[in-house]
């Protein structure tokens, strides 16, 4: 049962990894040097 959810965390292990959740917290404080 823990194989099938494995893919399906697939998409969300990027997100996890770093690849999405950067993005989101590194735009922010993107904007806040900026400032």
């Amino acid at each position: 049962n823990d194989k099938p959810p494995t893919p399906v965390s697939k998409p969300v292990t990027p997100t996890s990894s770093g690849s999405t959740t950067p993005s989101s917290s590194g735009i922010k404080p993107h904007p806040k040097h900026a400032l």
